[in-house]
């Protein structure tokens, strides 16, 4: 059984307390109005319907949001913040990451840790190549990227998982298509279908108010 949903979108209420009580660098940025993150989590429901996380599914929410706000952060602007100078976005972010990274490291899943790893790597590189003119506007291809490891997650890795994020480490980027494709007959074995379709709707509107013409990495 799913949780109800209010044990679910307060994961970022959650997240912004602990860091006004964790980083006093950061406290001054946070935004005043914690209430006005409800709702605005991304992959909290896929990790909480999926059958890897249960037991501790408020924990796997709060380190994935985690990762995904440091992701945020460095590439614009995220959601527990109002508008940090630069040199402050990054902190923050750098500060996210580890965050998640380390409480993962706590619960002891290797596997997901390597999987977030590669992420945060492809994504800097798409996003680099991007800004040199290499290719296009990365969010789409870091969207099809986040819901792939994300459901890996989830529901469990799978072959052509694997081979997809190894033809991206090898720098032969999948198409957006294809990898999407992958992801969602995984969700669909996994009976994951709506939450994969909300969270790829959730992430286009995350990156989509964000303002990246006034923030160079």
């Amino acid at each position: 059984m799913i949780p109800v949903v209010a044990e679910q979108t307060g994961v970022l209420r959650r997240l912004h307390g602990l860091m006004d009580l964790e980083e006093e660098a950061l406290k001054s940025a946070l935004l005043a109005e914690p209430g006005r993150l409800e709702g605005r989590e991304v992959f909290t429901e896929l990790i909480f319907s999926g059958r890897r996380p249960q037991g501790r599914p408020e924990e796997y929410a709060l380190l994935i949001e985690s990762i995904f706000e440091g992701y945020l952060l460095h590439y614009g602007r995220g959601r527990l913040m109002a508008e940090p100078d630069p040199d402050l976005r990054l902190l923050a972010g750098d500060y996210l990451y580890a965050f998640g990274l380390s409480r993962l490291a706590e619960i002891g899943d290797l596997e997901s840790i390597r999987e977030l790893a590669d992420l945060i790597t492809l994504c800097a590189r798409t996003h680099a190549a991007s800004q040199n003119g290499a290719s296009q506007e990365p969010w789409p291809l870091t969207g099809a990227l986040w819901a792939l490891s994300v459901l890996a997650i989830a529901a469990g890795g799978w072959p052509e998982k694997d081979e997809a994020k190894l033809e991206a480490r090898a720098g032969r980027v999948a198409p957006v298509e294809p990898m999407l494709e992958v992801t969602r007959a995984r969700a669909k074995q996994a009976g994951l279908e709506r939450q994969l379709e909300q969270a790829l709707i959730a992430f286009a509107g995350a990156v989509e108010v964000r303002d990246t013409a006034t923030y160079q990495p």
